[in-house]
């Protein structure tokens, strides 16, 4: 992993400080941090084909539940993609 700013991995050592949730696609060449400008701990990432929101998704609860809840997220985002195959699948 490169880091743009070599004091990351000191600084994140400590824990992680995440100011937003991204639910984004799984697919490899929509990288979560790219398209916000972040930088590693900036954001709790979960990723699923098609970048969907089910509430039967237990995966999908938790990870939303642990941002909120322990983690003190301020901000959600739900990133899709243009061209996303599993969209067009579903």
């Amino acid at each position: 992993m490169l880091s743009r700013d070599p004091d990351d991995f000191e600084r994140l050592q400590s824990g992680q400080p995440p100011e937003a949730f991204w639910n984004g696609c799984s697919d490899s060449r929509v990288p979560a941090e790219q398209p916000c400008n972040a930088s590693p701990g900036d954001l709790f990432v979960h990723r699923n084909v098609a970048n969907l929101v089910a509430t039967e998704d237990p995966t999908l609860l938790s990870a939303l539940e642990y941002a909120i809840s322990v983690l003190g997220v301020r901000y959600i985002n739900v990133c899709g993609h243009e061209g996303c195959g599993g969209v067009g699948t579903a």
